[in-house]
C-alpha cells in the first residue's frame, strides 16, 4: 500500500462507528462497508485513479447504507418479527430475476399462523414488484446522497452516492444507467460493497466466482478484470482477517474538505448522526434533538459546561428493527433499553468526539 496524505479530522472514525451501527442494523457484519472501502481504494490504485475518485470511494462505502431505513417498511411487512436475519442476503439477490426474488421470499418468510397474511401481502407486492423494488433502491441512494451532502462532502461524492446501485447492463432499478453513463467510482463502489459481501457469505473462491459471474452484467468487465487480477496478491485479503484492520483501512482515508472541515462543525456532524438515528419510525422523529434540549436546559440550571449543547445519538435505535422499534415504542420508555449496543459503537469514537 503507498502512503498518502492523511487527513487532520476524524471524520472517517466517526463514519466508521456510524457504519458499524449500521450493520448490526441490516444483520450484516459490522466490518462490512468499512472492508468495501478498503476493496474500493485497491482497485482505484490498480486503476490508477486521482484523489477525487478515491474521495468518492472511500467515503461512499462508509455512507452507502445510510438510507437502510427507507427498506424497513417493506421487510417489515413480511417479517414484522425479525426482518433483519432474512435481508442479510438480501444484496446478493439479483432483483431484476422475479425467480431470484420468490425463492428468497421462500427461504426466509417463516411459516407460521401468520403466513396466510404475508403470502397475501407477497402476491400484492408481486402485482407492484417494479415500483416498489424501484422506488425503495431510488429512496435508500437518495438519503445516502441527502446526508453527505448535509456533511459538507462535495458532489462528487454525493453523486457516487446516489448512482451506487446501478448496473454495468443498465438493468438497475434504481436510475437504470448503463455503462460508461454510470460514474466510475460508482462503478468501483458498487463492485466492491457486491464482492465484499460475497466474501463474506463464502470467503475468497465465493468473491472471485460472483466476479466471473457478474462480469459484464452487474458488474464493469474493467473493474472485474482488475479485481481479479489484484485478489491474487498475498496480502490482499490477509488485511481483511488481520485483527488490525481497521487501523489500517482507516490510515489509507484520502483527504476531504468534509474532513477539514469537521473541527469546526462537530455539532453539524451530531446533528446529522442525530436525525439519521430519529428517521427511524415517525415516533421517534426529533428524539434525539428533545433529548438534547432537556439535557441543555438541566445543564444550564446546573451551571454545566455548554458544550452539553449537542444532539444526543441513540446508535443502539439505528441496530433495531423497524417491527421491534414499533413494539417497543408503545410500552418501553426510551433510555432504560440495554446500552450495551451504543457503548460497542461510542468506544470506537475518539473522546473529542464523543459527545455527539
Amino acid at each position: 500500500m503507498t502512503n498518502r496524505e492523511r487527513p487532520n479530522g476524524n471524520l472517517a472514525v466517526l463514519l466508521c462507528a456510524l457504519s458499524f451501527a449500521t450493520g448490526l442494523g441490516l444483520s450484516e457484519r459490522m466490518e462490512h462497508r468499512l472492508n468495501s472501502a478498503y476493496l474500493g481504494l485497491r482497485l482505484a490504485d490498480v486503476l490508477h485513479l486521482p484523489s477525487e475518485e478515491r474521495e468518492a470511494i472511500f467515503y461512499g462505502a462508509l455512507l452507502k447504507d445510510v438510507g437502510c431505513t427507507a427498506c424497513s417498511a417493506v421487510f417489515s411487512a413480511f417479517f414484522p418479527d425479525d426482518e433483519l436475519v432474512p435481508r442479510s442476503d438480501f444484496g446478493l439477490v439479483d432483483p431484476t430475476r422475479l425467480t431470484d426474488i420468490i425463492a428468497w421470499l421462500s427461504r426466509n418468510m417463516p411459516v407460521d399462523s401468520q403466513l396466510p397474511g404475508r403470502i397475501s401481502r407477497l402476491l400484492s407486492f408481486l402485482v407492484q414488484c417494479g415500483p416498489v423494488v424501484k422506488e425503495v433502491m431510488r429512496g435508500h441512494c437518495e438519503i445516502a446522497e441527502l446526508f453527505a451532502r448535509r456533511l459538507g462532502f462535495p458532489e462528487y461524492v454525493q453523486r457516487t452516492l446516489r448512482f451506487q446501485l446501478e448496473r454495468w447492463d443498465g438493468k438497475g432499478l434504481a436510475y437504470g444507467l448503463k455503462g460508461s453513463a454510470v460514474p466510475l467510482a460508482a462503478r468501483i463502489l458498487h463492485a466492491a460493497l457486491t464482492l465484499e459481501l460475497a466474501y463474506g457469505f463464502g470467503g475468497p473462491a465465493a468473491a472471485r466466482a460472483l466476479a466471473r459471474e457478474q462480469r459484464g452484467a452487474r458488474l464493469d468487465p474493467e473493474v472485474v478484470d482488475a479485481f481479479l487480477t489484484l485478489e491474487q496478491q498475498a496480502d490482499f485479503w490477509q488485511t481483511l482477517e488481520h485483527e488490525s484492520a481497521e487501523s489500517v483501512i482507516l490510515a489509507m482515508q484520502p483527504p476531504s474538505s468534509a474532513d477539514r472541515m469537521m473541527a469546526d462543525q462537530i455539532e453539524v456532524v451530531c446533528e446529522a448522526l442525530a436525525d439519521f438515528v430519529d428517521i427511524k419510525t415517525y415516533d421517534s422523529w426529533n428524539h434525539s434533538r428533545i433529548v438534547a434540549e432537556v439535557a441543555v436546559g438541566m445543564g444550564s440550571y446546573l451551571g454545566l459546561w455548554g458544550g452539553l449543547n449537542r444532539p444526543g445519538c441513540d446508535a443502539q435505535r439505528s441496530c433495531m428493527t423497524l417491527g421491534m422499534w414499533q413494539s417497543l415504542s408503545a410500552s418501553w420508555k426510551r433510555g432504560t433499553a440495554d446500552q450495551r449496543v451504543n457503548g460497542n459503537i461510542i468506544a470506537s469514537i475518539p473522546i473529542t468526539l464523543s459527545g455527539c
